[in-house]
């Protein structure tokens, strides 16, 4: 998850924020287009008849080519696809749990949601309108693709304004070190509750900036900002 915009939200900045549930919200968004495309009620859906009816005959004949082995590959490719998403959210949800961190549990939360949401889309559709072993791996990698679309925009990201990915970056690095893995989420959690902000220990900009940027007085312990 390190090179995803899933550890935005670890941090307190509003813009990186905006851009994670932005980034979420589109991956929900393509989920739940191929979800009612495979919907036999819906209008317009992609449902593939596999039942052929010709008039010359009162048998049907079944279409699908589907076999067990096109579904066992089908498994293997979405399971190693998703497989470090599922590792992700197993540290996240176990740093929420050491922690006691909220912001930490949401994300991780996020991560499995997606992940599942993914995994579920990928075997409904397919069963709706794949007809052969290579559509079921060709419909998957197109969903699986989804999936990948916070790494996509994190390097986005990335290359359009490096300094301040690499701030954020910073950031969330300093609130999972030294406050325990609490940033926007429990703050607005402690200011909800009506306690006075100023009591939060809450990371600001100038803490990640005297650890990121070396003190020309590291000899003298005195003057030594990063120190004090």
């Amino acid at each position: 998850m390190e090179k995803s915009v899933y550890v935005f939200l670890l941090s307190t900045d509003v813009y990186s924020w905006a851009i994670a549930i932005t980034c979420i919200v589109f991956q929900m968004m393509v989920l739940f287009l191929f979800l009612n495309a495979a919907n036999i009620q819906k209008k317009g859906n992609d449902w593939e008849y596999t039942l052929l009816c010709p008039a010359y005959t009162l048998e049907c004949l079944v279409v699908k080519q589907t076999t067990l082995r096109g579904w066992i590959l089908f498994l293997v490719v979405v399971t190693g696809w998703v497989l470090k998403d599922l590792l992700s959210w197993f540290r996240l949800f176990m740093n929420a749990m050491r922690m006691r961190s909220f912001d930490y549990f949401f994300v991780s939360a996020l991560l499995t949601g997606v992940s599942f949401l993914t995994i579920y889309v990928s075997m409904f559709y397919n069963k709706a309108i794949a007809t052969t072993d290579t559509e079921l791996i060709v419909n998957a990698v197109i969903l699986l693709f989804v999936t990948d679309l916070d790494e996509q925009i994190f390097e986005v990201v990335i290359a359009v304004s490096p300094s301040w990915a690499e701030m954020i970056i910073s950031e969330t690095k300093h609130i999972a070190q030294n406050r325990n893995g609490k940033g926007m989420l429990s703050k607005l959690r402690h200011y909800a509750l009506g306690h006075n902000l100023n009591d939060y220990n809450f990371p600001v900009e100038t803490d990640i900036i005297v650890e990121q940027m070396p003190c020309p007085l590291d000899g003298d312990d005195e003057n030594n900002p990063s120190k004090l």
